[in-house]
């Protein structure tokens, strides 16, 4: 990990706001926090100063995570792996992929002889 620097200041509920981040050199950071004073100067309200101030502090920067890719299909992670994105593939949900299942399995056992036209569609509805 890499030491990098960033301007804080306090807002005027006691919390720590980072002002900006990602500078380098301490140096860089300060000069930041200068021109951040100098623009804004001290924070009063009703007259009261709060004692706006910006400060320098250091941080650890993450390594840069690569953002996955989540198939809407995936059911065990293999697909958010490895999604199918390619035009190759025809990605169908569980249920079309049970109706055109239904629906070949009736086409065959037509063909076959099997059923007849009317109960090959009442199988492809579902009934």
């Amino acid at each position: 990990m890499k030491t990098m620097y960033k301007v804080v200041t306090m807002d005027e509920f006691g919390l720590n706001v980072t002002q900006e981040d990602g500078f380098e050199t301490p140096e860089e950071a300060q000069q930041e926090a200068d021109e951040c004073i100098k623009l804004w100067g001290e924070f009063t309200a009703r007259g009261v100063n709060i004692g706006q101030d910006f400060w320098v502090e250091s941080y650890e920067q993450e390594p840069y995570k690569e953002p996955r890719v989540y198939n809407n299909n995936a059911v065990d992670g293999w697909e958010d792996l490895y999604p199918l994105d390619d035009t190759e593939h025809d990605v169908f949900s569980h249920a079309s992929q049970c109706y055109y299942d239904r629906w070949d399995d009736a086409q065959e056992r037509l063909e076959r002889g099997e059923i007849c036209a009317e109960q090959a569609a009442e199988i492809r509805m579902g009934a």
